[in-house]
């Protein structure tokens, strides 16, 4: 597993030309939580998933699954202050609707 990734609004990860493109106004970013030797794990934290819609439309957003999370806690909406009170577990493959220039922040809680 990466210590990071990036991330489409569909969970498929950025490629070359998805960096090189203008057009893009959305990216998610995988943060990992674990500190790695390359052998052992040395520290275990918390992971994150973290989405930026710059764009001017909203998207939708689909949390990554497989080797990245098996569960996730929304931390914070910056559309809506109130949502993170209504999710306590959410699978991966669900999707949000994200508010044109928003942000989110999920809590990877299982993986």
């Amino acid at each position: 597993m990466p210590d990071i990734a990036w991330f489409n609004h569909d969970a498929t990860e950025f490629t070359s030309e998805n960096w090189e493109s203008p057009d893009t106004r959305a990216i998610g970013m995988y943060l990992a939580g674990a500190i790695s030797d390359g052998i052992n794990i040395d520290v275990v934290d918390n992971g994150f998933y973290y989405f930026l819609n710059s764009g001017s439309e909203p998207i939708t957003v689909t949390l990554p699954s497989g080797q990245y999370a098996s569960s996730y806690r929304l931390m914070f909406n910056t559309a809506d202050e109130r949502d993170w009170e209504k999710h306590d577990h959410i699978e991966p493959g669900s999707t949000i609707e994200l508010k044109p220039w928003s942000s989110a922040l999920w809590m990877i809680t299982a993986r």
